[in-house]
């Protein structure tokens, strides 16, 4: 059976503290050697936006010269795989950053320009604890930091690591605890992040909180909170797989765009006016063709949706409960559809028909966001409401599209009067069958809602 492995020992010690004593024969410790070419100064850089969010959010890109050799490192553990746990990358004859590392934080960045928030000097020292015949027992590490913000020196600190190899005895561990101790050393489980370390704006909330589950009892802020935080994460993981794997994937970016178009429509009712256009108007031009059209948008909704998740624009409903809420919308929204669509024949002006579809589609969004409550009678809403909005565009007459006659031969004109009159005549043949299904659709649609209703 091997050995178990031995748990390494972490202390916080004071600055200029001098170095304790860490050999005794007595338990087997019997010298400490350097480690070669282990004393070495490293220059650190913390690229950021002013307001560190790519600190808050879990991701570190920082300029580091170690013995005059310089690398740029990008570390997001927290984002991989989307993002690298760690990569270093030679510094370039320009020493500016990688344009791979910008575009792969470009989505955490969201615009913010980008540049040095704060610089580390680090003096590292490694040693070897030897046994009796030179065994090893312990490796060391220690480091001295000074952090800078501004050129002004903001803290210094130093943390020492021992870890034990699996020779470590009980007592050498006594031994070397007492000894840390006798030069004021405070042993610790961790030590703290380099978010800590820097402090403020470095320690603030993260742009991208975890969606908090939804319960029936959610009040309305709770679940906008919850929906346009997922919404969030899925447009920036979105995003992240687009700048790694999926460069030219335009439709899945205009998927999540509509979503999240979707969802504000769906809480329009609840939300500031004025911040429900600003999102609309973002979106406004989607479906985009092009990556190079989509990208830019998804960056500015990203950035207005950081805002909503950490402070909804809501009004006095904001702490009332959302399920009550939502279901009245839906009420409203079923009187609205059930009266367009009651007076609807074949032979209807097609204003009629379009408005029948603007209150389905109106009431599907309602239905949707609705249907993030706990609850299968909403999801069977949803379903028919998105059957009835799809029967309904086939009953919509398409925008006259001109046909330009001149120049076509008797033959070719009659086939495109031929095709006009079946584009017709299907759309005729489709409101007879709306027509016709709808009493048994409009008593199901409220069979679901009376079951949604007492499950509240």
């Amino acid at each position: 059976m091997g050995k178990k492995h031995k748990s390494a020992m972490r202390f916080h010690v004071p600055f200029t503290a001098t170095a304790p004593p860490m050999t005794s024969r007595a338990v087997g410790i019997v010298r400490l050697t350097q480690r070669r070419a282990s004393g070495t100064s490293t220059d650190v850089t913390i690229i950021d936006s002013p307001d560190n969010r790519l600190l808050r959010s879990g991701v570190t890109v920082s300029h580091r010269v170690c013995e005059g050799l310089g690398h740029w490192v990008l570390e997001a553990p927290a984002w991989a795989p989307r993002l690298p746990a760690h990569r270093s990358e030679p510094v370039g004859a320009t020493a500016e950053l990688p344009l791979e590392y910008a575009m792969l934080v470009r989505p955490i960045a969201r615009g913010a320009v980008l540049g040095p928030v704060a610089a580390l000097d680090i003096e590292r020292t490694e040693y070897t604890m030897l046994g009796p015949e030179d065994a090893p027992v312990a490796a060391i590490v220690d480091e001295q930091v000074a952090v800078r913000r501004g050129g002004v020196t903001t803290a210094r600190y130093r943390e020492t690591t021992i870890t034990p190899t699996v020779e470590f005895t009980p007592q050498q561990r006594e031994f070397v605890l007492s000894s840390m101790l006798s030069v004021s050393a405070t042993p610790v489980d961790s030590f703290p992040s380099l978010q800590q370390r820097l402090g403020p704006p470095a320690t603030g909330m993260t742009d991208f909180p975890q969606p908090q589950p939804v319960r029936r009892d959610s009040t309305l802020e709770e679940l906008v909170t919850a929906v346009f935080a997922r919404d969030l994460h899925d447009l920036v993981d979105t995003l992240l797989d687009l700048a790694s794997a999926r460069p030219d994937d335009v439709a899945v970016l205009n998927s999540q765009l509509a979503t999240v178009a979707r969802d504000v429509r769906g809480f329009a009712h609840a939300l500031d006016p004025q911040w429900c256009r600003s999102v609309q108007e973002l979106v406004s031009g989607a479906p985009f063709g092009s990556i190079g059209d989509a990208v830019p948008v998804a960056l500015r909704v990203a950035d207005t949706l950081v805002g909503a998740v950490h402070a909804p624009r809501l009004g006095d409903t904001s702490h009332d409960l959302a399920a009550p809420l939502l279901h009245r919308r839906a009420q409203q929204g079923v009187y609205i559809l059930a009266d367009r669509c009651r007076a609807l024949e074949e032979s209807s002006p097609d204003k009629q028909w379009e408005g029948a579809l603007q209150a389905a589609e109106q009431l599907a969004v309602s239905a949707a966001v609705a249907s993030l409550l706990p609850g299968k009678p909403l999801t069977k809403i949803v379903r028919l409401l998105d059957e009835l909005s799809t029967h309904l565009r086939s009953c919509v007459a398409p925008p006259d599209e001109p046909v330009a006659l001149e120049g076509l031969t008797l033959e070719e004109a009659f086939r495109e009067g031929a095709r006009a009159e079946r584009r017709r005549f299907t759309m005729v043949n489709s409101r007879a069958r709306f027509v016709a299904q709808w009493p048994e659709r409009i008593a199901k649609l409220r069979k679901y809602q009376e079951k949604a209703k007492k499950k509240r």
